[in-house]
């Protein structure tokens, strides 16, 4: 007789099956596990869109969150989800159908973050521009540290016009305030897609047509380029149209780390490191995972690295 109460005695052997010594047996009772047997604590789910299946940055995030989840002892499964209301979602259903920990879906996506809180599971957001609540937390992307040191850059260098560049309608409007508070003129060019190429050679092969035509006499005084894909058409025109980048142009990329680029020297870039996010998102959904206390969310951001596209 150990002379502990029972509540006692099952706290214990709860905590001992949460740390991997112990298992329940049905019919038998709870049991030793050997050293060498694996005891997960959890699964997690990681929730992409269908076009994003080729995205380097977020198989950088996954590939992070991937490596520190398994660490902790928890099985992780990438599901491929549409975001389209009537797209296909038959993935994530399956996988719900099973208990699930926890999920982390990549970008906003409401059909999917409606069929987690039906299923009862707690899911953060990458990227989310939705408001948290209660078991669904959003982290979102949080430029203006990256923005305040471009436009101080600008300030430095007296630029009086930013033209920036993306293909979709996503601008950033923390830019967009930034460079008008600092006097600094900025206007918008949209790149129009060629899907029939392909998700990422039909926005690189549009940029690079565009370009080609762009009138010379409109240049800015520095491009700012939201979209790698975009900058690879782009360095490419203004390459075969024999522009000098600086002395003609400043040129400024959002970029990720080790994917590089045609350009005439080292780009001046926000640079969007997934391996960073992944670590930040892991660090997030262990916290609850492990210590069932919800700590402060984090926000992604940028850093900005100067090159000599825009140098100094």
């Amino acid at each position: 007789d150990a002379k502990v109460t029972f509540r006692t005695a099952r706290s214990v052997i709860e905590r001992l099956a949460r740390e991997g010594y112990v298992a329940s047996r049905p019919g038998i009772g709870t049991v030793v596990t050997p050293k060498n047997l694996t005891i997960w604590r959890g699964r997690v789910l990681f929730v992409i869109r269908e076009e994003d299946e080729a995205s380097y940055h977020v198989h950088g995030v996954m590939g992070e969150v991937r490596r520190r989840l398994i660490e902790a002892g928890y099985l992780f499964f990438c599901v491929v989800a549409s975001r389209k209301p009537n797209g296909d979602r038959s993935q994530l259903k399956a996988m719900l159908g099973t208990p699930g920990d926890f999920a982390i879906v990549m970008y906003d996506s409401p059909p999917v973050e409606a069929m987690l809180a039906e299923a009862g599971v707690p899911y953060v957001v990458v990227y989310g521009e939705g408001v948290s609540q209660k078991n669904a937390w959003q982290i979102s992307f949080s430029p203006e540290e990256a923005i305040d040191a471009f436009v101080s850059h600008c300030r430095r260098r007296q630029v009086k016009r930013v033209t920036q560049v993306d293909f979709d309608d996503n601008s950033v409007k923390p830019m967009d305030r930034a460079l008008v508070a600092a006097g600094i003129e900025t206007d918008h060019v949209l790149v129009r897609s060629r899907p029939e190429l392909g998700r990422f050679a039909g926005i690189e092969h549009a940029a690079y047509e565009m370009f080609l035509k762009y009138p010379q006499q409109k240049y800015p005084d520095v491009f700012f380029v939201w979209d790698i894909f975009v900058a690879r058409g782009f360095f490419a025109a203004l390459q075969k149209l024999g522009v000098e980048i600086p002395e003609d142009v400043a040129v400024v990329v959002q970029t990720n780390p080790g994917l590089g680029l045609l350009a005439p020297c080292p780009v001046t870039r926000f640079e969007a490191d997934g391996e960073a996010v992944g670590a930040t998102v892991a660090g997030f959904v262990l916290s609850i995972l492990r210590k069932g206390r919800i700590p402060k969310v984090p926000t992604i951001g940028r850093s900005y690295v100067i090159g000599g596209t825009f140098p100094r």
